[in-house]
């Protein structure tokens, strides 16, 4: 905890109870019990087994002593194997620090922090951690082969120097001989980026990712490779809302069980007799990603197209364990069109399918980007797109024609951003399908917290060109919309997907959070969409600190719209799929509060 604050309490025994402003596990507050009964201490810890990339066991025995309210002083020794390999004091963070240039490959530094109170009481849990940081000083990672549509086979070898944001150089190699002009690329904020005539055909750029944090964790830091393909021209096909996979169900290709943390299971979603009719033609998918934790925690989940290297990027994530969606744009991978899903922890996943990409035919729809507009606003006055707001148990339907948002008689298809504002302590689900037909059984979005919560979908347009929308729980509900498939013609753009690729993340090279606006060049990122793009395929995540009321992306050089992105009123990690119209390669991000934010690309519209 931090910033204590207000009355406190002492009991019989002198304990002491409080409560603090700032920080706890998930950066909210907390409270606190502070013992009166001080001892200096000697505390010994055997560590476990460092993880299996160092494989060697270190014990650290810790002299420790603390007065009342200081922070704790004295000397750790570090041993292994029972010999002493060095000590080293404690600085004024309870952190020690013992570089040992003896120890074994993969081992850069022991790291002994105390994590217990700075009162030593000896019925609180204090103990002496380690922390073993990887050296990436002599690492090489053989890559996977690259998308079909490449046919070569990538080693890249970087030279790391892990101090501040890393530094150093990256050598790319095809089967053992260096690619020419790849041999020293210079990493830049943990990036390095090739682009060489030399490359075979259907390879854009190998790009070079250092994936750790500024601490150099040996649980995250890597190097990994990143292949874009060349992007083929596709248009969408819609679908009527269908749940195509639920792990929840029966043992199968598209039912359970339960993905294992830190594990990663593909899905074969246009495999023959699949419940969703999805073709096999289909190049990428419209999905809506849904999680149901059963461990009551999930760092973090990633999709990809099975048989390309997993990606340095992220879906979503669930720190404290409540039930999420996304939606995703997706290439479809190899075998039988698999999508890969990777979590850090053991969850349940649902993927629900509302339409897909595909090469240009009789069917296939172009997309016509949109300023962001609101459509539907339930708070305003009691109306076809306003109030009142939604009952519970109910569907309601909206003429989204008649919207003052552009959205012309002939869209076949719409792309939506759903934000739910909720009349009580949860909204269970929203879902969203073209009015007309039978309501699906799918979820749009999940609210079992209470607090606003926004998704993004693909929906196709129903009689008359309205959706039907029904919630468990009564709400308020707005409709953005940003753009809408249609049939080809003037203006009609193409997607073309990308391997998923972080474009921003400002926590990089120690990055402060902002609030406001800030303009990101995405044009200029590692990721490289073409300067032909009229329109990006964002994932947004808002790390804030504090209240988020709302995040709302748009295209620089256009004034900033009354819509959202994203809400994270209650702090919490957030993410959301956004579709952004482009003209200068440059997307804005306005921000009502203090946040970090990362944007990953996975394709873009284009002529």
């Amino acid at each position: 905890g931090e910033y204590p604050y207000g009355p406190m309490l002492f009991d019989a025994q002198g304990n002491l109870y409080g409560v603090t402003g700032d920080g706890g596990q998930y950066g909210g507050a907390t409270a606190y019990e502070l013992s009166p009964h001080l001892t200096p201490t000697s505390t010994t810890l055997t560590s476990a087994p460092n993880p299996s990339a160092y494989g060697q066991m270190v014990s650290l025995a810790a002299t420790v002593h603390a007065q009342d309210g200081s922070l704790p002083t004295g000397t750790v020794i570090f041993e292994s194997n029972g010999v002493q390999i060095g000590s080293a004091p404690l600085n004024n963070q309870g952190q020690a620090v013992l570089t040992y240039n003896a120890l074994p490959v993969g081992t850069d530094n022991l790291v002994s922090m105390y994590g217990g109170s700075s009162t030593l009481a000896p019925s609180t849990s204090n103990t002496v951690m380690q922390v073993v940081n990887r050296d990436l000083t002599h690492t090489t990672v053989a890559s996977s082969p690259n998308p079909s549509t490449s046919g070569e086979q990538v080693t890249i070898t970087a030279s790391i120097t892990p101090a501040g944001p890393p530094t150093g150089t990256v050598g790319f190699t095809s089967n053992g001989v260096a690619i020419s002009g790849c041999t020293a690329v210079t990493l830049t904020s943990g990036t390095a980026q090739c682009v060489a005539s030399s490359l075979a055909v259907g390879t854009d750029a190998l790009v070079a990712t250092y994936s750790g944090d500024g601490n150099y964790a040996g649980s995250n830091g890597s190097v990994t490779q990143i292949v874009n393909p060349v992007p083929e021209a596709l248009q969408f096909v819609t679908l009527t809302p269908c749940r195509v996979v639920d792990t929840r169900n029966a043992d199968g290709s598209f039912g359970g069980p339960a993905i294992q943390g830190n594990t990663a299971r593909s899905f074969p979603l246009a495999q023959s007799g699949n419940p969703c009719a999805i073709p096999s033609n289909a190049v990428a998918y419209s999905l809506n990603v849904t999680v149901i934790t059963t461990t009551g925690h999930l760092g973090y989940l990633t999709i990809w197209p099975t048989g390309e290297g997993q990606p340095s990027v992220s879906t979503m994530n669930s720190p404290d364990g409540r039930t999420k969606a996304n939606a995703a744009i997706i290439p479809a991978g190899t075998s039988s069109g698999s999508v890969s899903v990777f979590v850090t922890d053991t969850t349940n996943v649902l993927l629900d399918i509302d339409g897909y990409f595909a090469p240009s035919g009789s069917q296939t729809l172009a997309f016509y980007p949109l300023t962001p507009c609101r459509v539907v606003d339930t708070r305003n006055a009691n109306g076809p797109l306003g109030g009142p707001s939604l009952a519970g148990g109910a569907e309601r339907d909206f003429p989204v024609l008649q919207s003052n948002c552009s959205l012309p008689s002939n869209a076949a298809a719409y792309s939506f951003n759903f934000t739910v504002l909720p009349k009580g302590p949860r909204v269970g689900y929203l879902t969203v399908w073209p009015a007309g037909s039978n309501q699906p059984q799918v979820s749009t979005l999940n609210d079992p917290t209470g607090t606003n919560v926004a998704n993004a979908a693909l929906v196709p347009a129903g009689t008359q060109g309205e959706i039907a929308t029904y919630v468990t729980d009564a709400t308020d509900l707005l409709i953005d919309v940003d753009g809408y498939f249609g049939p080809a013609g003037s203006g009609g753009l193409s997607f073309y997907a990308l391997t998923p690729c972080r474009v921003i993340d400002t926590r990089s090279g120690g990055g402060q959070p902002f609030s406001g606006e800030k303009t990101i060049s995405v044009q200029d990122s590692p990721c490289g969409p073409p300067a032909s793009s009229e329109g990006y395929v964002f994932n947004a995540t808002a790390i804030p600190h504090g209240a988020l009321s709302f995040l709302t992306l748009w295209p620089d050089g256009e004034p900033q719209p009354t819509v959202s992105t994203l809400n994270a009123k209650d702090g919490a990690i957030t993410s959301n799929m956004a579709i952004v119209p482009n003209s200068n390669g440059k997307t804005d991000a306005w921000a009502q509060g203090s946040t970090q934010l990362i944007l990953d690309i996975s394709g873009y519209f284009a002529p």
